[in-house]
């Protein structure tokens, strides 16, 4: 197997190391607007027609673009689709038409995304993300969600399929429905997650019972009930269906990281096998000689910080293991 084996060891960082700015440039909401997009635009590289926020708070903007800027930091490929599908907010009647729903807060086709006027306006409506959402994510991590849409979509480009093959994934989730069915059998979940699972789940009764009734309860359920209820404890919003199982799974481990649920972290992980393999991307668990990379001799030379996630050592590991015994290994960063 080694022999033949491409090894995928993604580092996309961003070299200049400069954050997001989220201050506001301007006197007026107009000047603040019109800057917010030239420098958001200007950051990612798209065109400057391909942002538009429209009358939507440009503070509540520029918090979401600082959350979409922290994942196209860690996958810059993503800028792609934002060239392709911008980003732009909408009426409340337009985010009916797109998604059934004139209450949908936000939304992506996994190539841009689109932010409902509702939500995101002066006097916004305030999502409540008690529950519903993933624990300790405040609104404008909607974006980051959004943003796992994109990154299910660009996966499907990974792994070698056309345009109207990545539509047609993302139409039967098929790789969402792939990954988080894989993490169900892979991973187990805690005492402290599945009492989450049950209590926020159907019907609101439950959320009154005690933690070993509901610990009852789930080990008396169908293997089907379980893996509902375990999907439920990452929030409500993932039992939806696979794709937003995957967003929230994404959401949940940018905002907590060794905190989040140990499903979410075995759908990232899954995620990672199939983009391609060792994936070491995300610049706040590495050492700063990240930019070391000899192709020559096959050797990455940045290291795990020790209070990086475990499988960020695990992969690291694996991937020294594996270069040291097979000479063939290619690596390659997207």
């Amino acid at each position: 197997m080694m022999g033949k084996v491409l090894i995928l060891l993604l580092v996309e960082i961003k070299k200049s190391g400069e954050k997001f700015s989220t201050e506001l440039v301007g006197k007026t909401k107009a000047e603040k607007k019109s800057n917010l997009e030239k420098y958001t635009a200007e950051r990612w590289g798209v065109s400057d027609d391909k942002i538009d926020i429209g009358n939507a708070d440009p503070k509540a903007m520029a918090e979401c673009f600082s959350k979409i800027d922290g994942v196209i930091t860690d996958h810059p490929e993503l800028a792609d689709r934002l060239a392709n599908g911008g980003i732009f907010v909408a009426s409340a009647s337009d985010m009916r038409m797109m998604t059934g729903s004139s209450d949908s807060v936000a939304f992506s086709d996994g190539n841009g995304v689109a932010f409902n006027q509702k939500f995101w306006g002066a006097e916004r409506e305030r999502v409540d993300p008690n529950g519903f959402h993933v624990q300790n994510s405040v609104q404008s991590d909607t974006a980051t969600h959004e943003m796992a849409h994109i990154l299910e979509r660009d996966l499907a480009r990974k792994m070698g399929m056309s345009p109207q093959e990545e539509a047609q994934a993302m139409r039967t989730q098929q790789l969402s429905r792939q990954m988080v069915n894989d993490a169900l059998v892979s991973t187990s979940s805690t005492d402290a997650e599945i009492i989450r699972g049950v209590k926020n789940s159907s019907p609101r009764e439950r959320r009154g019972w005690s933690d070993s009734d509901a610990i009852s309860f789930f080990n008396n359920a169908s293997s089907e009930q379980q893996n509902a209820m375990r999907t439920v404890s990452i929030s409500r919003y993932a039992s939806a269906k696979p794709s937003e199982t995957f967003a929230e799974a994404f959401t949940d481990v940018r905002v907590n990281g060794n905190n989040a649920n140990s499903l979410s972290q075995a759908i990232m992980q899954e995620y990672r096998r199939l983009a391609g393999g060792l994936m070491l991307n995300i610049p706040q668990f590495i050492d700063k000689g990240y930019d070391s990379f000899d192709e020559s001799s096959q050797i990455f030379n940045a290291v795990p910080l020790a209070d990086a996630p475990n499988w960020v050592h695990e992969e690291y590991g694996e991937l020294k293991k594996t270069l040291s015994k097979d000479n063939n290994a290619g690596v390659r960063a997207f």
